[in-house]
């Protein structure tokens, strides 16, 4: 089985470099660059297109599945994690920020489900991955794409090397080595071995070839 993990096009938080908030929308930038995209993959046969609930991710969805003629199935646990919503808007050099993560880092070292207001806590974000890569690998598909966010790619990424057992520390390595660009690729194939264990193979990570063409 082969998943096309896609992050959405950019958005105007990405473009300002501030806080996002759920309902961040893509730039007119951002709709080219998923269209650009699109043109890339319509060589490749899809069986399905599983997005991210989001404006930004479900738009991205909808540009690529058009070229395949095949319907996005929204799956809720692909969202964006949740960030606090005094926070939203502001730059991250915003001096408030800086005072947060300096919190946060310093709280998450006694407690890494430690949360500023309503974010979403560690625990619930690598819940909702393992869920994620859970469905993917029962989904019945051959080659599937999921279009979802830069925050929940290194969880996703992280389940994969680590299984279930992975770490605040790891996903934090991961994090810091495997960005993920606005509508990057990263093609992953599953395996079931003889021995009913799931292997996943990372093939390319955040292609974004097509941009620079």
């Amino acid at each position: 089985m082969e998943v096309y993990f896609i992050r959405h096009g950019e958005t105007l938080a990405n473009k300002s470099k501030t806080i996002q908030g759920a309902d961040d929308v893509l730039t007119e930038e951002g709709v080219k660059q998923v269209q650009i995209l699109a043109k890339r993959l319509a060589g490749i046969q899809l069986d399905a297109v599983f997005c991210s609930p989001l404006p930004r991710a479900l738009e991205s969805a909808k540009i690529i599945a058009e070229t395949h003629n095949i319907p996005v199935q929204v799956y809720d646990s692909l969202k964006e994690k949740t960030n606090p919503t005094s926070l939203i808007g502001l730059s991250s050099e915003d001096e408030r920020v800086k005072e947060v993560n300096v919190v946060r880092k310093k709280e998450q070292e006694l407690n890494v489900d430690w949360v500023y207001e309503n974010e979403e806590s560690f625990s619930n974000i690598k819940h909702r991955a393992l869920e994620v890569l859970s469905f993917l690998k029962d989904c019945g598909h051959e080659r599937v794409l999921v279009v979802t966010h830069g925050g929940l790619l290194p969880h996703l990424l992280s389940g994969m090397i680590f299984g279930d057992v992975f770490t605040h520390k790891e996903y934090k390595s991961i994090k810091r080595v495997f960005k993920m660009g606005n509508t990057g690729i990263s093609k992953c194939t599953v395996q079931k071995k003889e021995d009913e264990q799931v292997r996943w193979n990372v093939v390319s990570w955040n292609d974004q070839s097509h941009l620079y063409v």
